[in-house]
């Protein structure tokens, strides 16, 4: 899924030293092992930029400006043109066939095919079959089957002595591997957060507008980490470009997850009022590409399904840019972007309609394989099952949806995953997180969440939305037996709420929390309410909280079964008495008094001092001066 794979993306940038970065000139050359790699394997998520890439390799080859003195002859081979073509063709007609007649002599090419470099675009369209290389033809003037033909390219039986360069998603890596000969692998990592600014530079010729731009996307942190694919940033570019008014961005929360992000990109690109056009069609050919592993479609399947709309030349304003035209072949469409295919299917799963009928085994399939080829549309459609999102969506696009029949079924891949013990692998976990946060609903999320018992995400928590997922589904689980967590990943200026009430969380516990909260520095409030820390636990946390650079102005940890009476609640005041109780219990009387307990900040005396706290949580000072910081304990 695209997801899975801008995720492994997201984790090489996180950590840059898994590999160097490479300068194109030398790409061919010999390594820093002393190995020369004649084939090259460009990796990268739909919308990256790989196609743009061997674009420009071929744009600067031709002006002199790159591998001048490497290679006399450079092709560019389409697999999306090969897969339109012949279904019989000769490795020369495939290298040829860019070319006007006459212009290039077929044997000089094979004379030199040391210098000779062939660029294959978007191999991932195609399916490969292991045929021993022995069973291969080599001669480059026979006509074979074009899957054949790319086998012996290769495995070089085909021009042996040329350089390969293929482009690829990385789910289509595994098969390719075992064809290529000591392939080196780069992977394009897209736009980092200086390119992203600018990209819309270039973008808009005001730079005023264009700064203003880049501000909003970096003000959520989930949209801007979205916008290491120049695809997104040029769909942003685009709703800016047709309304330059447009408050797209400003309506977007910090806590929005990828379906309300994708759902307000894509309302906003296509016109919110406007419904694309043959609606279910439209659904159902994205569910099906999703399933085919399918994402280019001929002109002659959208006719058959009723959707000639999109191929007009002046088509309706909400159908003009969800499909955009290939450059090599004009008879070839795909949706504009990845994500707006993943939604249109996850969308036909919700679609109450007599002639929709939804065959959810293709996409829970009991086997793992299954579930991971489409992670991005079962996360869609757990977010589309969101009844505000649901209530948009009508209101917008005037139809009918329906969860009734969905909602067991999202239960069920649960359960099943649940019982074939997926959900010890940490990535499972956190994908269960995020799908039961992208719904949001608490019922449904305590159902869910009621299989995990052992939640461990010591090397998967990566970004905000990852903390936001976590959380939400921690404060629905109430079957936890333990919680591990490790915060090194979160990084400084990350997140200034931390809620893990009712986690099951123990004494212990807390000394793997310790180590996140330590790092996040923007981190004010942390409610570990009705967890059994004991005395013993917060101890764990005292060595950061009083620090005189803490920042936390809000810890609350209460357990109303250590003492019926009245209950216990250690409540964090920060050196300059600026905290406060987050949440009394219910059951406790007010007003209470607050005793500075077993800890101080460092130089104070150990003392009491009395605080009396309404019952909003509110302080009212009893004794004079100021309040020292601390950890207190309430008693009536």
């Amino acid at each position: 899924s695209s997801e899975e794979e801008t995720r492994s993306h997201r984790e090489m940038k996180n950590h840059p030293k898994d590999g160097p970065e490479v300068d194109l000139e030398n790409l061919f050359h010999p390594h820093p092992e002393g190995e020369n790699s004649k084939t090259v394997m460009l990796l990268g998520p739909s919308g990256v930029g790989k196609t743009t890439a061997a674009w420009k390799f071929m744009l600067d080859w031709a002006s002199d400006k790159l591998w001048l003195t490497k290679f006399d002859y450079a092709f560019y081979i389409s697999c999306n043109a090969l897969r339109c073509g012949p279904k019989l063709m000769s490795a020369m007609e495939m290298i040829l066939n860019s070319c006007p007649p006459g212009m290039v002599s077929m044997e000089d090419v094979l004379a030199n095919q040391e210098s000779l470099l062939l660029i294959v675009d978007g191999f991932e369209d195609f399916k490969l079959f292991d045929v021993p290389a022995d069973m291969l033809d080599k001669d480059p003037h026979r006509k074979q089957e074009v899957v054949n033909l790319l086998m012996g390219l290769f495995k070089k039986k085909i021009f042996p002595k040329c350089h390969l360069l293929v482009t690829t998603r990385p789910r289509g890596v595994s098969p390719l591997l075992k064809c290529l000969r000591s392939p080196l692998l780069v992977d394009v990592l897209g736009f980092d957060p200086v390119h992203r600014k600018e990209y819309f530079h270039r973008f808009f010729q005001n730079t005023g507008q264009a700064n203003q731009i880049f501000e909003l996307v970096q003000r959520n942190e989930t949209l801007f980490r979205m916008c290491f694919l120049p695809a997104t940033c040029w769909v942003i570019g685009s709703i800016f470009q047709q309304n330059p008014q447009a408050e797209l961005l400003q309506d977007i929360p910090e806590t929005a997850t990828l379906t309300e992000i994708h759902l307000h990109l894509l309302l906003t690109f296509l016109g919110t009022n406007s419904r694309p056009s043959n609606l279910e069609d439209l659904c159902s050919l994205a569910k099906d590409g999703m399933l085919q592993r399918t994402l280019v479609f001929h002109e002659e399947e959208l006719k058959e399904r009723g959707l000639d709309c999109y191929l007009t030349s002046d088509p309706p304003s909400a159908s003009r840019e969800v499909f955009c035209q290939d450059v090599q072949v004009e008879t070839l469409y795909k949706f504009t972007h990845l994500g707006f295919q993943e939604f249109f299917a996850a969308l036909f799963y919700l679609l109450d309609t007599e002639t929709t009928r939804t065959p959810y085994q293709d996409l829970f399939g009991d086997q793992k394989e299954c579930n991971s080829k489409y992670l991005m549309v079962i996360r869609f459609l757990y977010g589309l099952s969101n009844v505000e999102r649901m209530s948009v969506l009508q209101e917008s696009w005037s139809f009918k949806l329906s969860r009734t029949k969905v909602w067991p079924e999202l239960l069920r891949w649960v359960d099943q995953e649940a019982k074939a013990h997926s959900f010890k692998r940490e990535e499972d976990l956190l994908e269960l997180c995020h799908c039961v946060y992208e719904m949001k609903d608490v019922v449904f999320a305590q159902r869910a969440m009621k299989n995990v018992h052992d939640l461990d995400l010591r090397t998967q928590l990566l970004t905000k939305l990852d903390f936001d997922a976590l959380s939400f589904c921690l404060s629905a689980a109430e079957a936890l037996n333990s919680v591990r967590l490790s915060g090194y990943e979160f990084g400084p200026q990350r997140f200034q709420q931390l809620l893990m009430n009712r986690c099951g969380l123990s004494s212990t516990a807390c000394k793997d929390l310790t180590p996140i909260v330590m790092a996040n520095t923007r981190l004010t409030s942390l409610d570990l309410g009705e967890n059994p820390l004991e005395d013993s636990g917060v101890s764990y946390l005292c060595e950061w909280l009083l620090q005189p650079t803490c920042p936390l102005q809000i810890l609350c940890k209460y357990n109303l079964c250590c003492c019926p009476n009245i209950g216990v609640l250690w409540v964090w005041l920060g050196g300059s008495g600026r905290g406060r109780i987050l949440q009394n219990p219910p059951s406790l009387p007010t007003p209470l008094t607050c005793f500075l307990a077993l800890f101080s900040c460092p130089g104070q005396p150990k003392e009491t001092q009395p605080i009396s706290w309404d019952s909003m949580g509110g302080r009212e000072e009893v004794g004079a001066g100021p309040v020292r910081g601390g950890i207190y304990q309430l008693s009536q």
